[in-house]
């Protein structure tokens, strides 16, 4: 059995672990496809060290940063979370790097590194995941065939060539030594990870800190708490819905009560349990979904959405007004009287399903509700019953107060973020009843439009969330950015229950965000990072239609970002193709000759490379890159005896070696060459 096989079966144990371990069985099986591919001579290339230690630099950076696209949805508090996937984005890594070795002439046995590298990949694989005994019991079995295997291939190899072992070890001195090696590796390695918790908690601490993390998580609304939200970052992507149509307005929270400087939330609510049976054309996207009755009597499905939320957003989940149920893949929900969802324990980043309800039963309001959402500031009462029965004048439907209300912060108003209150000053006060009147943004036109509703008698409740409005510029989905947090206002009407009450500008909206400027790399990163784990998600789940979809959609992507950013593409690929012309020169001058580019060299580089092809072939013999023409010439006699026609492919290589470096070639003697390849390759031998 020779290194080759033996580092198949190595890499079929780390397949095996991480489909144990992390349930990633075809994106760990890709690692032996390419392995059993590059196993055969004629997939072989025969390229120097340097491609091959650039392939692999370039393996462990892609899938680094398939994990730092990754990270962009981790907290502080999920530093397990974060070793977890970098111990899979290392596993898979690795895994991937071992796999090319297989594609290089020169490694005919296999680098005598190779075990290392599976060493590390064990160990990354089994980071975090020794605490359940069968899972245990599946990782020290495979640590034990891996040390075994281990064994067998610094055993291959000594056997094969002397070189590779100087010492010669008993066979069972090698195998303890081996397996004692790949066990302190892994050991030292989870070690290392799970010790950097408190510095991976800090950095993140520190990088997250102008992330979207209180929208929806605020059970006090202070007025002139959106300018935090809203102003910093404004362009960051928090929230990602995959929907057929535009979301609209998504609640995160709602309060009733206001004390005269800040909003109250309404209590949490309880925990529904998960329906045995969805609605009629449900269908769940993760297998093991637990689906939880928003409004209880609802019966008709309207339509879906699926929310990936920034990992900043702690237990808040975005839904629409109309919600009937909510899906997760893990963890429960609390659901209160106004269908506020959120989730027990913290999301992190975690996706959630939407199912909105059509026709849902109302509701009437309780004495207890009414009283709640009528009551008015003791010091403004007074004066906001004057101004609001001057604005409403004659109208005695609730629709008509709404729409004369919010005429009147259209026409009298402008929209900016942020105001400026005297010092000492009441906010709503100030706002309401200074002259001139001041401009605002929409936490004080919602206050006031609420409060002014309740001064004519109808409920009314504060709402905070976003508006999305916008489809991603490069994907066909939806996306709501930091600048998107709005508040509104929810009126009570008798007839058709709870309605919106939109009382901001038309200046202010989140719709009107879609012409300002945005990020346009950091809006590419985030649809690759979506993407990806919605790739992961349908590989998971062995979903093949929606893998291709998916990949189609990626492809999309990336196109659109060229069209739209051509010229940072351009600037990238002129870059590159920039430092490539400057390290050929660098190379150029460190030989100290020209680069051979005549048709003669050509001819002959091309005749060599054929010889070296098919002495691979038929005779497994490989010529490595430092070893000169003369020296491989009498490895060939060393080892191929007379009828393998040794010693005529020993001369063919002493001649061609001394037919290139002459001062001068002639066209016979390159012809002379090529017929002596076409002899040595029909004699039989």
């Amino acid at each position: 059995m020779g290194r080759r096989t033996i580092g198949i079966a190595m890499l079929v144990v780390e397949a095996t672990l991480l489909w144990k371990t992390m349930g990633y069985r075809s994106i760990s099986g890709l690692a032996i496809m390419v392995a059993l591919i590059g196993y055969w001579p004629w997939s072989q290339l025969n390229w120097g060290y340097r491609i091959k230690y650039v392939t692999s630099g370039m393996i462990l950076a892609l899938y680094l940063g398939w994990w730092w696209l990754d990270l962009q949805h981790l907290t502080p508090s999920r530093s397990a979370q974060f070793d977890r996937n970098l111990s899979l984005a290392l596993a898979l890594g690795l895994m991937m790097v071992q796999a090319q070795q297989y594609f290089w002439r020169n490694n005919q046995g296999l680098p005598g590194y190779y075990p290392f590298l599976g060493a590390m990949a064990l160990a990354f694989a089994a980071d975090n995941y020794l605490s359940p005994p069968d899972l245990r019991a599946h990782v020290f079995g495979l640590a034990m065939s891996f040390g075994f295997l281990m064994g067998l291939f610094y055993a291959a190899g000594q056997e094969r060539n002397e070189k590779v072992m100087p010492y010669r070890l008993r066979r069972y001195t090698l195998l303890g030594i081996c397996f004692l090696l790949s066990l302190l590796l892994a050991a030292g390695t989870a070690w290392v990870l799970g010790n950097s918790d408190r510095v991976v908690a800090r950095w993140m601490a520190k990088r997250m800190g102008d992330r979207l993390s209180t929208l929806g998580n605020q059970q006090t609304a202070r007025l002139n708490s959106m300018t935090d939200i809203k102003g910093k970052n404004f362009d960051h992507i928090a929230l990602q819905i995959v929907a057929d149509t535009s979301p609209g307005y998504l609640r995160g929270q709602v309060y009733g009560k206001y004390n005269g400087t800040s909003w109250s939330a309404l209590t949490p609510g309880s925990a529904p349990s998960p329906v045995d049976r969805g609605p009629d054309g449900y269908t769940p996207v993760w297998h093991n979904e637990n689906l939880y009755p928003v409004t209880p009597e609802a019966k008709e499905l309207s339509k879906t959405l699926v929310v990936y939320p920034d990992s900043a957003i702690d237990r808040a989940m975005f839904t629409p007004k109309t919600t009937g149920w909510a899906g997760l893949a893990a963890g429960k929900v609390m659901v209160n009287e106004a269908q506020v969802v959120q989730a027990v324990t913290a999301m992190h980043g975690q996706p959630y399903q939407v199912l909105t309800a059509s026709n849902a039963p109302m509701h009437p309001l309780s004495e207890e509700e009414r009283i709640l959402y009528t009551k008015l500031p003791t010091e403004l009462a007074t004066r906001l019953k004057t101004l609001a029965a001057s604005i409403c004048g004659n109208h005695t439907t609730t629709l008509g107060k709404a729409n004369s209300i919010t005429q009147y912060f259209t026409a009298n108003y402008d929209y900016v973020l942020g105001i400026e209150i005297p010092k000492g000053a009441n906010a709503m006060e100030y706002f309401l009843f200074s002259d001139p009147l001041p401009d605002a943004h929409c936490e004080f036109f919602a206050t006031g439009a609420a409060l002014l509703l309740r001064a004519v008698g109808v409920p009314t409740r504060y709402v905070t969330g976003v508006g999305v409005w916008e489809q991603h510029p490069f994907a066909d989905y939806w996306v709501a950015r930091n600048r998107d947090a709005h508040a509104w206002v929810e009126a009570w009407d008798e007839d058709e229950g709870w309605f919106i009450v939109e009382a901001t500008p038309a200046s202010g909206l989140p719709e009107a965000g879609q012409d300002q400027g945005t990020n346009r790399l950091h809006d590419f990163w985030s649809m690759i990072a979506l993407q990806v784990k919605r790739l992961l998600t349908a590989l998971k789940e062995g979903a093949w239609l929606m893998v291709a979809n998916l990949l189609r959609t990626l492809l999309l992507g990336i196109v659109g970002f060229i069209r739209a950013a051509w010229w940072m593409v351009l600037l990238l690929v002129a870059g590159g193709v920039a430092v490539w012309i400057l390290l050929r020169k660098l190379r150029q001058r460190r030989l100290g000759r020209p680069t051979d580019t005549d048709v003669q060299t050509q001819r002959m580089q091309t005749q060599l490379s054929t010889m070296d092809r098919w002495i691979l072939k038929k005779h497994r013999l490989t010529r490595q890159p430092h070893v000169t023409l003369h020296s491989f010439a009498k490895e060939i006699e060393e080892n191929l005896p007379e009828d393998a026609k040794g010693s005529a492919l020993a001369r063919w290589y002493r001649q061609w070696a001394a037919t290139r470096y002459q001062p001068q070639v002639a066209d016979k003697e390159i012809t002379a060459l090529e017929a002596g390849l076409q002899k040595v390759q029909r004699r039989k031998g």
